[in-house]
């Protein structure tokens, strides 16, 4: 199986992508007052952690690329292909916005500055994903020998190691400081707190991934109906529990849950030929949405318009995801 010929992942990868748009468009309107509450929770509060399995997702697809791909390139190589690949959109689009946060106050910029922010990802919000996958590349072949030879010690380990820093990172709400404090500004981009999402892909290949396949096909609306039921149950304990950050336990469940969904999914949506040709152009250009999006999102908040409550919000949703859409195509 050809990972760019199975559509299921390309529809879960666009659900990953629109998924990561929802969260950047709505982040500044989850405290907005709103005559439409649901459990204390707005439609932006809702929306944004609805959408919060996006980027642990993107990791998982990612090494379920990676262990689909049937290149027998050496390490060397293989590293220099991925650092190509991935690397300099990164660099290019990482001093675009160091560019646009500079254009104002020159003076608070130096060399020194802008060198941590690209080793950090800190050039944008978004950007902290791409140097995880930097750090997973750099392990994968390690990896995926790993995965190989004990698969279910592999996928155990690696939740072990997440889900210990997920618990750690939660703890943090209570004043129970057991992560050393130089490590807590690098959680967002160190691969152990994302590294069980990438092992769960390398295992979810070839023959697992027909399993899969076959699973979503003959259980698709029980499957749908539990991932629907255990979103709005990570919905409410997030409002709960007042934590509103991808680092969290439950979403060891919901990530899984959304990857299977896609595949359910696809069942129905799949065979409409306008929802495949959709899905292939987005799937297409997913990663330069990513890297734009956030940019196009910074020209529209200004506009008044956008900052009328909730139905602003979903009018910023639309424009931002149409003109990252209609941007994509001549890159």
């Amino acid at each position: 199986m050809e990972s760019n010929r199975i559509e299921e992942l390309d529809f879960a990868r666009v659900i990953a992508m629109i998924s990561v748009i929802v969260i950047h468009v709505t982040s500044t309107y989850v405290n907005y007052n709103s005559n439409i509450v649901v459990l204390g929770m707005n439609i932006a509060f809702i929306l944004n952690q609805l959408s919060r399995f996006a980027v642990p997702l993107f990791i998982l697809l990612s090494g379920v690329s990676l262990g689909l791909s049937k290149s027998h390139a050496g390490t060397r190589q293989f590293l220099s292909n991925r650092m190509i690949k991935i690397g300099f959109p990164y660099l290019l689009w990482s001093l675009i916005y160091i560019l646009y946060n500079i254009h104002s106050d020159l003076s608070a910029w130096s060399f020194e500055l802008c060198l941590k922010t690209l080793l950090l990802g800190q050039a944008a919000p978004h950007l902290y994903f791409i140097i995880i996958i930097m750090q997973l590349y750099v392990l994968f072949p390690f990896l995926k020998r790993w995965v190989v030879s004990s698969p279910y010690k592999s996928l155990f380990v690696s939740f072990i190691i997440s889900y210990g820093i997920q618990k750690l990172f939660y703890f943090l709400k209570f004043d129970l400081n057991l992560i050393p404090k130089f490590i807590h500004p690098y959680l967002w981009i160190l691969f152990p707190t994302w590294i069980f999402y990438f092992v769960m892909g390398l295992i979810l290949t070839n023959n697992r991934l027909i399993y899969v396949r076959k699973i979503a096909s003959q259980n698709s609306i029980t499957i749908i109906l539990v991932t629907l039921l255990f979103a709005c149950m990570y919905t409410v304990e997030s409002r709960v529990t007042n934590s509103l950050d991808s680092i969290k336990a439950p979403l060891d469940i919901y990530v899984p849950l959304m990857f299977v969904f896609c595949f359910s999914a696809w069942n129905y949506v799949g065979q409409f030929r306008v929802v495949r040709v959709v899905t292939r152009f987005l799937a297409k250009h997913s990663m330069t949405m990513y890297f734009e999006h956030i940019l196009v999102l910074y020209f529209f908040r200004r506009i008044p318009l956008f900052g009328q409550g909730m139905l602003g919000m979903l009018l910023l949703l639309f424009v931002v995801f149409i003109i990252s859409c209609l941007l994509a195509i001549p890159l």
